[in-house]
């Protein structure tokens, strides 16, 4: 999927989610990103640490049956990851080393924030259980990455660091879920988990901040409405 213009993908799912003859459900998802960036912890980076950070994803979701209860789920849509990176303090490890017992500085700094926007395509398997309320699902997710931002939180300074990132990432994608009905209106609440399958970005420094070797992880919530639904299971 690397090569593939991602427009180009994504609109031939909306095209084929266009064919209203056919059997399917088509919805619109908001959500959730709670994302901790993991780091390969190479010798230059060896003091870097990330706190978690939310955020938000939007899209649609289509449903193709396979066979009675199991689908598989295409769910095109935007999805941001972000995160705060911090470092050991100079001056904790000054005073450490003049021999106080108690330093009165911190011993870590936030110095950064990174913002990566991506278009997301997660593919997944979705088994639905014998009561059509509970919803279980597996893949993998593309995400192309369009826009990478570093802030220099000290400095407030803002930087395009996509042309160090990978510009295509893999995630692995786990979720539960559960279907419900208001009135005629037909929803599902997703909880999902995402870890990245590569690394995302090269390892770089630069002159005022520094971009790690990063992996996402990621837990989610997303609530869709199916506005559209003819697939022969719905109860």
């Amino acid at each position: 999927m690397k090569n593939v213009k991602p427009y180009l993908l994504i609109l031939f799912i909306l095209i084929w989610a266009s064919d209203l003859q056919a059997q399917k459900a088509l919805g619109i998802a908001i959500g959730s990103v709670t994302n901790k960036f993991e780091g390969d912890r190479v010798s230059k980076f060896f003091d870097v640490g990330f706190r978690m950070h939310s955020s938000l994803l939007v899209g649609l979701v289509l449903d193709v049956p396979i066979k009675e209860d199991v689908y598989i789920t295409f769910s095109p849509g935007y999805k941001e990851i972000s995160g705060t990176i911090y470092e050991e303090n100079e001056e904790y490890i000054d005073q450490i080393e003049q021999g106080i017992e108690e330093p009165n500085v911190p011993r870590f700094i936030d110095v950064s924030f990174l913002e990566i926007d991506n278009l997301s395509l997660p593919i997944l398997l979705k088994i639905i259980s014998d009561n059509k309320r509970w919803q279980f699902m597996a893949g993998i997710e593309t995400l192309w990455n369009f826009r990478s931002e570093l802030t220099i939180l000290d400095t407030g300074e803002q930087i395009n660091v996509r042309s160090f990132m990978k510009s295509v990432n893999y995630t692995a994608i786990f979720g539960l879920g559960y279907r419900f009905k208001i009135k005629k209106a037909r929803f599902a609440f997703d909880l999902m988990y995402t870890q990245g399958l590569n690394n995302m970005s090269s390892g770089r420094e630069l002159p005022n901040g520094s971009v790690p070797r990063i992996k996402s992880t990621t837990g989610e919530t997303r609530l869709t409405w199916f506005f559209l639904n003819k697939t022969d299971n719905s109860k």
